[in-house]
């Protein structure tokens, strides 16, 4: 699986562990998918679980430019 697709995978499970693994493999916080900032897969989720915060956190750890 393409790095991409494994992070919106991981972001769409809330997977504050995978997501993490996608920065350490290279993955930036501020690349895009679809044409628009990746957190913004994050947050225009519909359902946001008990993980959410801490998900948002790992992109700001990693450097997230917003």
């Amino acid at each position: 699986m393409d790095h991409l697709k494994e992070i919106v995978h991981q972001i769409e499970l809330h997977s504050v562990d995978g997501i993490r693994n996608c920065f350490l493999k290279g993955m930036s916080p501020n690349d895009t998918y679809k044409g628009e900032p990746l957190i913004y897969e994050l947050t225009s989720e519909y359902l946001r679980g008990p993980k959410f915060k801490e998900c948002v956190q790992v992109f700001v750890e990693f450097g997230l430019e917003f």
